[in-house]
């Protein structure tokens, strides 16, 4: 049922004037088509992939955030992105926000900051400790919901049981990524930094708080890296799978690839992706030695191939130099 009242509210009628048709989600949330996912994932967004928050404010003022569970634009400042509100109170803070709803959190789940020298001459970007969502488990016969998922990643994704264990793979029954698969992510010395999950209800992500412009899945420095999207992809290729989590290689990723480049590097993204996969190897056609460029079936992405299927297109990579 659709919540008249959130539609006659003054966050939908300013939301509404800028963006044309606004969908009202649960709690204070609001979704909308993002407009930057046609220059920065090079197809324009028709399913209201970005999500606003108009009541929350920042710690330094700044009124309302979002994210596009896309292209992964996101931020903070109502302003920013072009909305004009008729007052300084017309959009209540987050104490005043509708009665029996929840704020958005779209990023800030419980989370520690920590402050580095940088930050305090005013340069630099906060440091975030991440902590897995206080429900994830990986003790999936405990309960229906953690059977359900485990038998989504075994039956549906054809992950193996040593797969699940080796990436720490687990599930959270309760809270806020409840019925979703949580995928934990480490860098080169096995440290936590960042996670992502998977409903296994419908097709939706929830990205972990923080910034995520220097994450990549599976990223351990490997001699041959094979770039996908997904997480889902990144399994199916093997060890040398490693997700971007996007279309898009950010600069903080383009850095770390660029700093210490593998030998070999192929491009292997969904099939709707081919320009964004061309971009991304001729970024990175400089710094890595043999560098190739793999499509899959115009119906599959690469997490719904077989092995079979897998080896066949990666031996079929071309080259771009």
């Amino acid at each position: 049922m659709v919540d008249t009242s959130r539609m006659n509210s003054e966050a939908y009628q300013v939301l509404k004037k800028k963006f044309g048709r606004v969908m009202v989600e649960n709690s204070n949330e609001y979704r909308v088509c993002c407009p930057k996912c046609e220059s920065r994932a090079h197809k324009k967004d028709v399913k209201f992939k970005l999500y606003i928050n108009p009541y929350k404010v920042s710690k330094n003022g700044k009124r309302g955030t979002w994210n596009c569970f896309r292209c992964s634009y996101k931020g903070w400042g109502l302003d920013t992105l072009g909305v004009q509100t008729t007052s300084e109170s017309a959009l209540p803070s987050r104490e005043e926000a509708p009665a029996g709803s929840r704020t958005l959190n779209i990023f800030h789940e419980t989370k520690k900051l920590k402050t580095t020298s940088e930050e305090k001459s005013g340069e630099g970007r906060e440091e975030q400790e991440v902590k897995l969502p206080t429900k994830f488990s990986t003790e999936w016969s405990s309960s229906l919901t953690g059977r359900a998922c485990y038998e989504y990643l075994v039956k549906q994704r054809g992950l193996s049981v040593s797969t699940i264990t080796d990436y720490n793979i687990g599930f959270c029954s309760k809270g806020r990524y409840a019925g979703h698969i949580v995928f934990p992510i480490t860098d080169q010395n096995n440290k936590l930094i960042y996670f992502v999950t998977r409903s296994i209800y419908e097709k939706t992500y929830f990205n972990c708080p923080g910034p995520n412009s220097h994450v990549f899945f599976n990223y351990k420095n490997q001699e041959h890296i094979v770039l996908t999207e997904g997480i889902f992809d990144a399994l199916a290729v093997g060890t040398d799978g490693v997700a971007l989590l996007g279309k898009i290689l950010k600069k903080q990723q383009f850095k770390i690839l660029k700093n210490s480049p593998p030998k070999y590097l192929t491009v292997f993204l969904d099939a709707d992706a081919f320009k964004d996969a061309n971009t991304i190897a001729e970024k990175l056609e400089s710094y890595v030695q043999h560098i190739r460029i793999a499509a899959p079936p115009r119906d599959k992405d690469p997490g719904n191939l077989s092995k079979a299927e897998l080896n066949d297109i990666l031996e079929d990579a071309w080259y771009l130099k």
